[in-house]
């Protein structure tokens, strides 16, 4: 995907359907998900003390990164839910890696930061080293984190715990109630920049096609032992919608 330009003022149905999602999401919404402790069999992230350049990276990512769909907030959803899969897992993975990845990992889906005809993925990657240098991190990690952001989106392949959990947790968050807001939010599936919102019957396509491509991309135990819950949930809201709308045709 390139670069991406924040929805401008939503229609009606785009403020029905994002209002639904964001009252049935519930502890899926924005904010921290519960990360499961570790204990002595169970050994999930390794230890991460408090750093500065830690806040350096959260100051710059908040104040970066607005939006929606893959601004700070889903940043943070996703570094929590890395480190729950891979807690359940009893996997050991580097708390660092997935908190630089997690911030910066969308930043080329912002028109500063894109490069045309590059993958927003990709050019994450090209910018992670300049976005980090300066912040104090442990550069000799930066390898790991540049992997983890490569590939992150459900149609790639992940290689090393970090990478796979990482992946699982951004391919599951387009999924259940959460799922529903951000794609409600969402300009363009394939990062084409468009001044505005897709109409009600764009998203149920966007959601659709989500439904169908990222369940079997679900690589992780924890992460398949997750996705029925949200899976069922966008099936039920699409029958729902389909019901109430005469098969979307009044949407």
């Amino acid at each position: 995907m390139g670069g991406r330009s924040c929805p401008g003022a939503a229609g009606m149905t785009i403020k029905v359907l994002l209002l639904t999602a964001t009252l049935l999401a519930g502890d899926l919404a924005l904010g921290h998900a519960p990360v499961l402790a570790q204990t002595a069999g169970a050994a999930a992230a390794t230890a991460a003390q408090p750093a500065p350049w830690r806040e350096k990276l959260k100051l710059f990512a908040q104040a970066s990164f607005k939006h929606p769909a893959w601004g700070y907030s889903h940043s943070l959803r996703i570094y929590n839910l890395s480190l729950q899969l891979a807690a359940a897992d009893k996997a050991v993975v580097d708390d660092d890696v997935l908190f630089a990845a997690a911030l910066l990992h969308d930043a080329a889906a912002f028109p500063a930061y894109a490069k045309k005809d590059v993958d927003h993925a990709d050019r994450a990657v090209e910018l992670a080293e300049g976005l980090l240098r300066d912040t104090g991190f442990p550069m000799a990690k930066l390898p790991k984190v540049q992997a983890v952001m490569r590939t992150h989106m459900f149609f790639r392949e992940p290689a090393g715990p970090e990478a796979l959990y990482f992946h699982d947790a951004d391919s599951l968050d387009w999924l259940g109630a959460i799922g529903i807001a951000r794609v409600t939010a969402t300009v363009d599936l394939t990062g084409t920049i468009i001044g505005g919102v897709p109409d009600g019957p764009a998203v149920v396509r966007q959601l659709q096609a989500f439904l169908q491509a990222v369940p079997p991309r679900i690589l992780s135990p924890a992460g398949k032992a997750m996705l029925p819950e949200r899976r069922v949930f966008l099936e039920r809201y699409l029958s729902t919608l389909a019901a109430q709308t005469d098969d979307f045709k009044t949407l």
